[in-house]
């Protein structure tokens, strides 16, 4: 199969006018300007059909480009009365254009491939020949990112500039031949010779490939630049030495996002935003989390009230006991935290941990011949909630890519107010504990999946051993008849938590 570039009906006429102007010029003098160069620019190859109308649409930007630069631009429909088809799928056939530029009055072609990365990218495989010479002078693989085809325009129009300022301008007579050439009067009598150049080095990138149309294209091309890399970027797998600014510059990504990770984003040789987005670093931002799950351990209370009366019915003694003890609960919280690197933050985390509090009263009375009645009122199940306070530091074991494994501490404060007993106006009058705080230490770790820069998903969990009095049984009082058994602590707490971390 042979695809054919369609040209566009309108440049039949220009390129008379086009013609007849260049030709002009040139007798004017104004064809030994250094700007003027005829350029055998043939119409840019697609490696596949579904690269047609983009090959095409390519093609014409950068001609435009060549002939606002001043350029005699030959296409292959000015050159056809001379070399016929010979340039049609220039890229992928053999001895093209080196076997046709010596019929031709110019020495320079620009030839393109179009066609797409393994991941999908736009490329332009784009070759500069001179001469009878089959290799390249100059190799260029370009990336086109959508939206930006007038900067490839760009890129070819400065690397055409390199070439002549490495092989020089053409004499007057090529220009002169390649103006009526190009005004359709044909090469004359006597065809002008291209001035013989000297033989170019090896060029630094790989020949272009000579792709057969008709077969799928096995081996892999080599791989082009990155998005925002030139020639004179450092290669692929060395790190890239320019300042971080330089690097950075307009991406919208600031050094801070980078601290502590600067030097993976040199290596990598992306485009400092695909690189984010790969590797979604957290340093620089804050960070909010809010999460829930379930607190396992000492989160419930349990008090009992006790008081003596003696035979008249006043009240001689009071005393309780009041301590934690083993329940499962849900609990909830939010944090606010910021990253100075990209592998640790802190912040302050707030919660509730919601949990019951066991109530039991009762009273003993002395009667007239000397025994002591013992009353137990029915025990009372008090809702009541727990507030956390964890000041924590979070250490990331993988801190860049998807998935971040990590791990925690921090200093827990649990704070819980005091029972509420409506006691009325009688006797017996309880003594209520009051408030408090158990303190403690908190341990854990957790995997964090970031679907992208600003947003992470998380699970997570913790341990916490708690200290001081309120951590256990505590009595305050007297009692004289016999104690009934205090709660049983466990000292600690495990929590399993799970929730979404959103960044700025």
């Amino acid at each position: 199969m042979r695809i054919v570039s369609p040209a566009s009906a309108g440049r039949r006429g220009l390129r008379s006018l086009l013609g007849v102007v260049a030709f002009c010029a040139s007798l004017l003098g104004f064809a030994s300007a250094s700007a003027a160069e005829p350029l055998l620019v043939p119409e840019f190859t697609p490696a596949s059909p579904g690269e047609f109308a983009l090959a095409g649409m390519l093609g014409i930007q950068v001609r435009d480009r060549l002939l606002a630069d001043g350029h005699i631009v030959l296409t292959e429909e000015v050159v056809a009365p001379v070399v016929g088809d010979a340039l049609q799928n220039c890229a992928a056939r053999p001895g093209c254009p080196s076997e046709i530029l010596p019929r031709l009055p110019a020495r320079l072609a620009v030839v393109s491939l179009i066609g797409r990365t393994p991941e999908g990218q736009l490329v332009a495989y784009v070759r500069l020949f001179v001469g009878a010479d089959p290799r390249p002078m100059i190799g260029r693989d370009l990336l086109i990112l959508p939206g930006q085809e007038y900067q490839f325009a760009d890129e070819v129009s400065g690397v055409v500039r390199e070439l002549l300022a490495m092989v020089g301008p053409s004499p007057d007579a090529v220009l002169m031949a390649a103006a009526r050439l190009i005004s359709g009067q044909g090469l004359g009598e006597v065809t002008p010779r291209p001035v013989p150049v000297a033989a170019p080095a090896p060029p630094v990138q790989p020949d272009l490939e000579v792709v057969d149309l008709d077969t799928p294209i096995e081996r892999e091309r080599p791989a082009p630049a990155p998005s925002g890399r030139n020639s004179s970027d450092p290669p692929t797998g060395a790190p890239d030495s320019r300042p971080l600014d330089e690097i950075l510059a307009d991406t919208g990504i600031l050094p801070r996002h980078v601290r502590g990770s600067e030097q993976s984003l040199r290596r990598a040789g992306l485009d400092p935003r695909d690189w984010v987005f790969k590797n979604s670093p957290h340093a620089g931002r804050l960070a909010f989390d809010v999460q829930a799950g379930l607190g396992m351990g000492d989160v419930e209370r349990a008090a009992d009230l006790r008081a003596t009366l003696d035979v008249d019915g006043t009240q001689t003694e009071t005393w309780y006991q009041e301590g934690p003890f083993y329940a499962r609960r849900p609990r909830g919280s939010v944090s606010i935290g910021y990253a100075p690197t990209t592998r640790v933050d802190f912040g302050l985390l707030f919660g509730v941990q919601h949990a019951n509090r066991l109530l039991t009263t009762g009273f003993a009375r002395k009667l007239e011949d000397g025994s002591v009645l013992v009353v137990a009122n029915p025990p009372q199940t008090l809702q009541a909630l727990q507030v956390l306070l964890q000041p924590r530091i979070r250490a990331y074991l993988v801190p860049l890519g998807p998935a971040k494994p990590y791990l925690f501490t921090a200093p827990e404060f649990r704070l819980f107010d005091a029972y509420k007993l409506d006691q009325g106006t009688t006797v017996p009058r309880y003594a209520v504990p009051p408030g408090g705080a158990m303190f403690g230490w908190c341990g854990g770790g957790g995997v964090m999946v970031d679907p992208g820069p600003i947003v992470g998903l998380f699970a997570e969990g913790a341990y916490t051993r708690l200290f001081g009095t309120r951590s256990g049984p505590r009595q305050n009082g007297v009692w004289s008849s016999a104690l009934p058994a205090p709660a049983v602590p466990t000292h600690n707490t495990f929590a399993i938590t799970g929730g979404v971390q959103f960044r700025i």
